[in-house]
């Protein structure tokens, strides 16, 4: 049997320890378009998601350990004891979903981050809420991930009492899929990150009580017909609309006939095929 002595053994502790502490990296989040921020915080994979992954109050930097992470951008509304709920006093920054920094989750469209290992500082550049480096194209060479404004130009919700967006694009509170992205109250618009996403129409029911509260569950959800040429992803098996940001800034406009590929509706079939619950393309 093999001897090993105490003081090797204690010798081969302190460099396993110190191979440990040399794997992590000292990571500073210099982040662009954030001027309106109260508190800004990163948090991530490494935190927990606690919400004070790195921030403000530390200059921005959190020592992280070798390996790949996800994280969002946290821009704080400071009012009130905010502190107590960071994220609920928060608009969140993703990456945009098929940008070069995205995570390739449209469900929760992170940021990536890799720690090499090998104990170097590192500095992370972002515009918040994009892959470039500073905003506006800024010094990285980019110019390519300005946001637009996204119109949604929905035709056949006449009888909804309220319609919004549900998408993987954030809404006014940074969240995805909320049933909030853009709707009735805010002209059907959104500001959007370059990108591509994906999103469905919801068509309220609002006699429910307080259907606010539960939007998704008081509306008749009405997507593209699956396998359709307007179904974003037709390989899987969620059959919802989609349309890309290109990065230039310029506005966008999104027009369907709700539940159907059309532009417009067209008389009463294609407003039966969206709302009729006999139709194919009922949801």
């Amino acid at each position: 049997m093999l001897y090993i002595s105490k003081n090797i053994k204690n010798l081969l502790t302190v460099v396993a320890f110190l191979g440990l502490v040399s794997a992590q990296s000292v990571v500073t989040f210099d982040l662009d378009g954030v001027d309106e921020c109260g508190f800004l915080s990163v948090t991530g994979t490494w935190d927990g998601w606690s919400g004070w992954g790195a921030n403000t109050d530390t200059g921005m930097a959190a020592s992280i350990p070798a390996g790949t992470h996800e994280f969002v951008i946290l821009c704080v509304n400071t009012e009130g004891e905010w502190w107590n709920d960071i994220w609920g006093s928060s608009t969140v920054y993703n990456a945009p979903i098929d940008g070069s920094c995205w995570n390739g989750n449209a469900e929760y469209p992170n940021y990536v981050l890799n720690v090499d290992g090998s104990g170097d500082a590192v500095t992370v550049s972002y515009c918040a809420g994009s892959c470039d480096a500073t905003c506006g194209g800024g010094d990285d060479g980019g110019g390519g991930d300005l946001s637009s404004t996204v119109t949604f130009d929905i035709d056949g919700v006449d009888d909804c009492g309220f319609v919004s967006i549900n998408g993987s694009f954030p809404d006014d509170a940074g969240a995805a899929w909320s049933g909030w992205g853009a709707h009735t109250d805010n002209g059907m618009q959104q500001t959007v990150a370059s990108g591509s996403y994906e999103f469905q129409v919801l068509c309220v029911d609002t006699s429910i009580n307080e259907w606010w509260n539960n939007i998704i569950g008081a509306s008749t959800v009405l997507t593209a017909p699956l396998g359709s040429e307007c179904d974003f992803n037709p390989a899987d098996e969620w059959n919802n609309y989609g349309f890309t940001v290109d990065g230039s800034g310029d506005a966008v406009t999104v027009s369907y006939c709700a539940g159907s590929c059309d532009a417009a509706c067209s008389g009463d079939t294609d407003i039966s095929g969206c709302l009729d619950a006999n139709a194919t393309n009922y949801n």
